[in-house]
Formats: structure tokens, sequence, C-alpha cells
């Protein structure tokens, strides 16, 4: 179950990063039900969590977690974990997690803020004009075509992720051996 949810903290923060950049194009007005995590996510979240999941079945991943997991067995015997020795990994990972997410979001981020700024510089100029009802479809717009753009460099950069993924599974292996 450790080395499970060790592999799970990059998708986790690739979720993360997908919900941060559709709350910023106002789409979490648009909220669905994600079956994977069983809550509540925006769609921009779930593109981008498949989007990896598909690059991680496509790129072995999936063998990689099964080697994985036949180590463990070589390397643990059964009921002989040491479990607490992995809980400050786990800790030191979650901030791995929040630079992970903010990295694949920043760009979107400063984007978006930037069309913010436009937007209120418009309404500044043109305080007649109702901001609310223009800024929501800009903001989509602008939104749409910079993940198209980040899609674009998105899967050059799964490949290093899903192999610290395995580094991940192999340090919590070696730390919770006896």
């Amino acid at each position: 179950i450790l080395t499970g949810v060790t592999a799970r903290v990059i998708v986790w923060a690739i979720n993360f990063a997908g919900t941060i950049m559709g709350c910023q194009m106002a789409l979490s007005l648009s909220q669905t039900y994600n079956p994977m995590t069983g809550a509540s996510s925006n769609a921009l979240g779930q593109i981008l969590s498949y989007a990896f999941l598909l690059a991680f079945l496509l790129l072995d991943g999936h063998h990689m977690l099964l080697r994985a997991l036949a180590q463990s067995f070589e390397a643990i015997p059964l009921g002989g974990g040491l479990l607490a020795s992995g809980g400050p990994l786990l800790l030191d990972w979650m901030g791995d997690f929040f630079r992970i997410a903010l990295r694949f979001a920043a760009p979107f981020l400063v984007l978006l803020f930037f069309t913010d700024i436009a937007l209120g510089i418009f309404a500044t100029l043109i305080p007649q004009a109702n901001l609310f009802t223009l800024s929501l479809p800009a903001k989509l717009l602008v939104g749409i075509a910079a993940f198209f753009a980040f899609m674009h460099g998105f899967f050059p950069a799964v490949p290093p992720l899903i192999n610290r993924i395995d580094g991940l599974v192999m340090e919590v292996i070696r730390a919770i051996a006896p």
C-alpha cells in the first residue's frame, strides 16, 4: 500500500496542476464527478490526469510498478516491514507534490494573470462594459489556447516523472526494509 501511495503522489500532483489551471479559467463552475478519486474535479484536471496515465501506460510504467512490487517481496518479508520509516519520506514528498503541481501550472497562471490585467485595463478604459460577461469567455478562450500549447510540451516532460516514480518507489522499499 505504501509503494502504491508513493507512486500515486506524482499523479496527484498532475491532477492538482490541472485543477489549478481549470480554476483560473473559471472551470470550477462546472465540476464533474471523478471516479478515480471519488470526488468532484474540473474537466481540465481530469484531462491532464488521463493524459498522464495514458503516457504512463505507453511508456511501460505499469511494468515498472510490477517489477517494484516483485522486488518489495524479495527485500521485505511478509509482515516484516518497518512502516514507520516510510512516513518521513512521504512527508518530504508532499513538498515535491506542490512543487511539481506549481511547476506545471506556473506558465498557465502567469498567462491568465496577464489576461486579468488586460481585462482590468479594459474595464478602466470602458467602464460601461460588463466585465463579468466579457471575462469568462475571454479567460476560457485564452485558457484553451494555452492548454493546447501546454499539452504540446507536456508529453516530453512525462518520462522524467515516470523515472522519478521509479526512484521514489525504490527509495520507500529500501526505507521500510528491515
